[in-house]
């Protein structure tokens, strides 16, 4: 069911009000009857109409490819700014209401598929009829001629030269147009091609059939303005991501890749757009849920003809195993024959859950017709009841899904089988030794604000403390924020302590590309900038400036962040100070920090302003105001000035404000083993603008 309304026609629809009668109906009918629920989510081809008309971008899906009913034929895409707003809204609003609710104990996550277990385009991109085909030979090449149709020529898109091209027309093979085997020839690499293909002609490096009559001719996926995998990765190139072939050691790909396709040169721009754009709408989903599992399923963006999309899914995956909470729900659960079951079960440190193939009345729940001792199968009964949930036992799932007629029967014997079943899987599970927990630290620290030129540029600073030294990657962000009015182009710069230059960055694929591609967490547009630098630490702590500036002094609003890459370093971010330009509205100055770990993170938030012109910054901000608010940003507490709230631990923190008209707070903020995080916000009060610092210091427990 739609959580929000969907129409066309009112572009002032409220899209932040959300009725949940439906899931709290099905939600209060479980509970009332000692059930469980998960809860699947779908995005894509069904995503509400007026997200278009709010300006997410509509890509428009091939009409053939419509497998979903009562869904449109367009989509949002991932790495749409506009849609993730939404998108983020709407998590938000959900994880508030059904968050640590005993009844829900998953949710399937989504937001970057046409729906739940499909993928961004669909599994096999559907032939494309064409009505009026005309089909010759020419030795021993042939040729495909149509004026209904546009077929991608060689300079438009190689990825079609060498590919196999088959035709589906229904009846025996005597009326078919290609034979099989047939590939689209390029001149300029097969030997005798003809002439390169124009816009209503390609080339066949096999003979076609000549057949008389009106011939119809299904052509897969090089049709202009139908092959949906073409497009969306046209669509990629245009939002400026890169087409070309992957490096051996890019964190996108495997690092098996270049040895296997050599000859693949294009179709890569969607998958660096797609990797990112998961990755950001997962980390959303796992901050946003704290308490209740969230499990990827569909997560191969491709059809399995598309190698460089297949090989998206082990990236996507390692990405959400790093979170604590964070599973997977597939579809590969076989039922076992009963003389080959082991009675072990694998054991796994984060959910998982399986579905099972075929519904239990299907032999091929079995995978082979006879069982490995040479058994027949049992028959449909409630043994293959006990054999499914066996499968799924041993392989230590955390969840099972099957199909409803198996799960809903009212058959005695059945229902006796899944009872049993149940108070098994109740039984407590044995849980691999976890790994001691440090105490809680910051991860990451970042501060959005308004970059200006000379002395307005964003400057931020941190902290590293300890015994070693502490690799960290810095960012500058700006184009990929969903925000109007950010910087276009920033340029990151790292100074020391003494003020000396450690790197320089304008476009992060510049210099370091592979050791940021490395870290796992890129820039999403190639103009952003990203510096890895092992950074020394002492007890006492070293500190470090990053200065985010836009290039040609172009100005915007951008981020400057840094994230720890190795948390096993007896060494720590220790807090973050970073001086910037406070506007109105989207301009204000937000510091954000991550706390890992499963202590509490005892901190002071300072806003600064009024002491800055004391020392001859001009442009100070007069009166600045503090927040400070959850991940789902309820606020936390509030500060005008320092004195009028909590001037005594303020004091005692040792790190009063100069002016009395700065703001402070302090804090005890929860961790969590995969992070926790919170903002920090700096107003004028009254809407007055001005240059400002904010800063975040970590107290001792």
């Amino acid at each position: 069911t739609h959580i929000q309304p969907d129409t066309t026609g009112d572009p002032d629809i409220d899209s932040v009000t959300f009725d949940w009668t439906l899931l709290d109906n099905a939600r209060d009918i479980a509970a009332a009857h000692g059930k469980k629920l998960g809860v699947s989510i779908a995005w894509g081809r069904t995503a509400p109409r007026w997200l278009y008309l709010k300006g997410a971008y509509k890509f428009q899906v091939d009409p053939a490819d419509n497998e979903l009913n009562n869904a449109g034929f367009d989509m949002p895409l991932p790495w749409d700014p506009v849609y993730r707003s939404y998108l983020f809204s709407f998590i938000d609003a959900f994880a508030a209401r059904y968050d640590n609710d005993p009844t829900i104990t998953y949710v399937v996550i989504t937001g970057f598929q046409q729906r739940v277990e499909n993928r961004l385009v669909n599994m096999i991109d559907a032939s494309v009829a064409i009505t009026d085909a005309v089909t010759s030979n020419s030795g021993a090449f042939g040729k495909v001629t149509s004026n209904s149709a546009k077929f991608l020529t060689r300079a438009g898109a190689s990825t079609i030269v060498g590919k196999t091209i088959f035709d589906n027309s229904p009846g025996d093979n005597d009326v078919s147009v290609f034979r099989e085997g047939t590939v689209v020839c390029d001149p300029a690499t097969t030997p005798g091609c003809p002439a390169a293909p124009t816009d209503t002609t390609v080339y066949l490096s096999k003979q076609v059939f000549v057949s008389a009559g009106n011939v119809t001719a299904n052509i897969e996926e090089w049709i202009i303005g139908q092959g949906d995998e073409w497009k969306l990765n046209q669509q990629a190139i245009a939002q400026g991501y890169d087409d070309k072939p992957p490096l051996k050691d890019e964190v996108l790909f495997e690092k098996t890749w270049s040895p296997y396709y050599p000859d693949v040169t294009s179709g890569f721009a969607s998958t660096r757009a797609y990797v990112p754009a998961v990755q950001i709408i997962m980390d959303k989903w796992e901050t946003a849920f704290v308490h209740t599992p969230v499990l990827l399923t569909g997560q191969i963006p491709f059809s399995d003809a598309n190698p460089w999309g297949v090989k998206t899914e082990g990236t996507v995956k390692q990405y959400l195993d790093r979170k604590p909470l964070g599973g997977y729900m597939v579809a590969s659960l076989y039922a076992l024959c009963p003389g080959d079951y082991t009675g072990v079960r694998q054991v796994h440190t984060k959910p998982k859950g399986d579905q099972w193939i075929y519904a239990l009345n299907k032999d091929e729940v079995y995978r082979d017709a006879v069982c490995a001792d040479g058994s027949a199968i049992p028959p449909f009964g409630p043994q293959r009841a006990h054999d499914i949930a066996q499968g799924s036992w041993e392989k230590g799932d955390s969840f099972m899904e099957g199909y409803y007629p198996d799960m809903a029967t009212e058959d005695p014997a059945m229902k006796a089988a899944w009872l049993e079943e149940r108070a098994r899987f109740s039984a407590p599970v044995p849980t691999a030794t976890p790994t001691p927990t440090p105490a809680s630290v910051f991860a990451n620290i970042s501060t959005r604000l308004v970059v200006g030129s000379g002395d307005n540029v964003g400057i931020g600073g941190f902290i590293v403390t300890g015994t070693q030294s502490k690799k960290v990657i810095v960012r500058a962000i700006g184009p990929s924020l969903p925000l109007p009015g950010v910087m276009a182009n920033p340029t990151l710069s790292l100074f020391d302590t003494s003020g000396t230059l450690l790197a320089s960055n304008d476009d992060w694929r510049s210099t370091q590309e592979a050791e940021i591609l490395a870290s796992g967490i890129p820039p999403a547009i190639n103009k952003e900038s990203a510096i890895v630098a092992t950074l020394p630490a002492s007890a006492n702590g070293l500190a470090y400036t990053a200065i985010i500036s836009g290039t040609d002094n172009t100005t915007g609003i951008g981020v400057v962040e840094v994230y720890d890459l190795d948390a096993s370093a007896d060494s720590r971010l220790a807090n973050i100070s970073t001086r910037g330009q406070v506007g109105e509205g989207d301009g204000v100055l937000i510091g954000g920090l991550i706390v890992v770990g499963s202590d509490p993170q005892n901190v002071i938030v300072r806003a600064l302003g009024p002491s800055l012109g004391e020392a001859g910054l001009t442009g100070a901000l007069s009166d600045p105001v503090l927040e400070l608010r959850d991940g789902n940003g309820d606020l936390l507490a509030s500060n005008d000035n320092w004195r009028e709230t909590q001037e005594a631990a303020i004091t005692a923190a040792g790190l009063p404000p100069a002016s009395d008209l700065e703001a402070a707070i302090v804090a005890t903020l929860p961790g969590s083993p995969g992070g926790i995080g919170y903002t920090a916000i700096v107003r004028g009060v009254n809407g007055t603008t001005g240059v400002a610092l904010v800063e975040v210091y970590g107290l001792a427990p």
